[in-house]
C-alpha cells in the first residue's frame, strides 16, 4: 500500500435526513486525509438530498473529491452501494451506511493494518452499537468476528456463513476497489441483503477475512433500520 492511497468513503443513503449530518461530519473529522466522500442515495422520500447538498457545498474543500448519486426509485441496497462503488476512485472502500459514525481513526486504522500486511484485501475491525435515549448515546457489547472465525481458511469460513454463523459486521468492512471489480460487486438479485451473498462469494473464490482488533464503527440501532435479514442453509429471509 503506498503511503498516500486514496480512500473512498462511500455513505449509502435512504431516507437518513435525521441522522445523514452526524455521519458525514464523521467522515470529515478522519485523521487520514487524502479521502474522497460519495454519497449514494436510493430515492429518498424525505429531504436527505437535500441536507446533503447543502452540507457538500459547505465542506468539498475538506475531501480530494466529492460526488453526490442520486435515483428517482428506490431500487435496494446492492444497487445502492453498486452505484457508489462504480464511482469511487480510490483504491480502497469504506463504506457506512448513512446512520452510523466512523471513528475517528477508521481509516487511518484500516491504511496502517494494510500496510503492514500488504496480502490483505479485504478487512474487518470491531464495531460498537449504540441506542439513542433522552439525547444521549448508551453504547452496547462491542461486536467483532471471533478468533475461532478468523482461525479458519476460507472454504471453512464459506460454510460457517452459509449457517449463519458470522457475526454482522459488514459496517466495519474495509476493502480493496480491485477485489469488488474481480467479484464484480454485490449481487443486486436480493434488494435488501447485500451483505452476506458478497461474503460467500468472497470466501469461495478464497479470499479469507481478517480482522483487527480495533474499534472504528459506532452502528446505531432504532426503528428504522433495515429489516434483519437471516441466512439459513444458503438461503436467505428477510424477518
Amino acid at each position: 500500500m503506498e503511503d498516500k492511497a486514496l480512500v473512498s468513503i462511500c455513505v449509502i443513503s435512504y431516507n437518513s435526513a435525521e441522522f445523514v449530518l452526524e455521519t458525514l461530519e464523521s467522515a470529515k473529522k478522519q485523521s487520514y486525509t487524502y479521502i474522497e466522500l460519495i454519497i449514494s442515495d436510493d430515492g429518498s422520500k424525505d429531504d436527505t438530498v437535500e441536507v446533503c447538498k447543502k452540507w457538500l457545498m459547505e465542506n468539498e474543500h475538506c475531501f480530494h473529491r466529492t460526488e453526490l448519486i442520486t435515483t428517482a426509485n428506490n431500487t435496494g441496497i446492492p444497487a445502492n452501494c453498486n452505484r457508489a462503488l462504480k464511482s469511487a476512485r480510490g483504491e480502497w472502500i469504506k463504506l457506512i451506511a448513512a446512520d452510523d459514525i466512523l471513528l475517528e481513526n477508521c481509516i487511518t486504522d484500516n491504511c496502517e493494518y494494510i500496510k503492514r500486511n500488504p496480502e490483505t484485501q479485504i478487512l474487518f475491525s470491531a464495531m460498537q452499537p449504540f441506542i439513542v435515549e433522552n439525547g444521549q448515546k448508551k453504547f452496547l457489547e462491542p461486536v467483532k468476528l471471533s478468533q475461532s472465525f478468523l482461525d479458519l481458511n476460507a472454504d471453512q469460513q464459506f460454510i460457517e456463513i452459509i449457517f449463519g454463523k458470522m457475526p454482522g459486521v459488514a459496517p466495519t468492512l474495509f476493502i480493496g476497489k480491485e477485489l469488488f471489480e474481480k467479484l464484480d460487486y454485490y449481487d443486486e438479485e436480493f434488494k435488501l441483503a447485500e451483505d452476506y451473498p458478497f461474503w460467500l462469494k468472497c470466501t469461495s473464490t478464497g479470499h479469507r477475512f481478517v480482522s483487527m482488533n480495533k474499534l472504528t464503527v459506532l452502528y446505531r440501532y432504532h426503528g428504522n433500520n433495515t429489516g434483519v435479514v437471516k441466512v439459513v442453509n444458503g438461503t436467505l429471509y428477510k424477518d
